[in-house]
């Protein structure tokens, strides 16, 4: 059994961003066939409105459109509060290794290539939505062990101060009583 099947990804929001209606077409029928709920714009302008409004699960980015491009588009989302986590999967036709790595650094998180392979665009998308749940979880576990870390400082402090209290009383006495002789 993969440890991801038990992961539950449908449902997940998709903002695809492209310029070009055929590919948001193309994209919206593949992921809405595996269960997605997908959001598209035609510009990073428009996108970067939209994330005011809720933040998707994952973004499908062009890279050459008009106006900003997808690398400037990636870095000014990247700069929003809460877009740390959401993966940016760059679709586009460069695939030169300048580009990707370009890509890359300005946050993008994976490359689809055109002309989209329907099997790998879903098995990366799938994957990276799933790594997102299980970063969640990993978040929520950490917070956890803190938070009982926190917990059992407290009760050792408390314990080890009431424990002192009567050490501290006993040993005081008995340091009396062998000062004061029999």
């Amino acid at each position: 059994m993969k440890l991801t099947e038990h992961i539950d990804i449908d449902g997940s929001h998709i903002l695809i961003v492209d310029d070009d209606a055929t590919t948001r077409l193309v994209l919206r029928r593949i992921l809405e066939g595996c269960g997605f709920v997908v959001d598209e714009v035609s510009s990073g302008e428009k996108a970067m409105d939209k994330l005011h409004d809720k933040l998707p699960d994952l973004i499908l980015l062009d890279v050459m459109m008009d106006g900003i491009d997808g690398f400037a588009t990636c870095e000014k989302m990247k700069a929003m509060d809460g877009m740390d986590e959401v993966p940016v999967v760059f679709v586009t036709g460069r695939s030169d290794t300048n580009s990707i790595v370009k890509g890359l650094d300005a946050g993008g998180s994976d490359y689809i290539t055109k002309p989209i392979n329907r099997h790998e665009a879903v098995a990366r998308i799938k994957n990276h939505l799933e790594m997102r749940v299980l970063m969640r979880y990993q978040r929520e576990f950490i917070d956890g062990l803190k938070r009982n870390n926190l917990a059992k400082n407290r009760i050792i402090g408390v314990a080890s101060h009431d424990l002192r209290n009567p050490l501290s009383s006993i040993r005081g006495l008995s340091e009396f009583l062998s000062v004061a002789g029999p």
